[in-house]
């Protein structure tokens, strides 16, 4: 899931120094970049923002990965509000 920063949580985002270092692998058919990531919460899933090294995204975007589908299981729309907390 995507999410648009306000300009405090870009503030924030640019502070966080605590990643996890994501290698590069290739499977059978395509070739996949590395990167990091750090965990964060929404509501009462826990997931993490990812950050490929080679990203066509602005500041203001991240994108989120979770064990569940969060725009469902949240009943999230385009333009609604999310608290991300990040995990330390």
């Amino acid at each position: 899931m995507n999410i648009k920063l306000d300009a405090q949580s870009i503030d924030i985002r640019k502070k966080i120094t605590q990643n996890i270092r994501i290698t590069g692998f290739t499977d059978h058919n395509r070739t996949f970049g590395k990167g990091s990531c750090f965990m964060v919460r929404i509501s009462d899933i826990q997931g993490a923002v990812i950050t490929p090294e080679r990203t066509h995204y602005p500041e203001d975007i991240i994108e989120i990965i979770a064990p569940v589908n969060l725009r469902n299981y949240l009943d999230l729309k385009d333009g609604h509000n999310v608290n991300v907390e990040v995990i330390k």
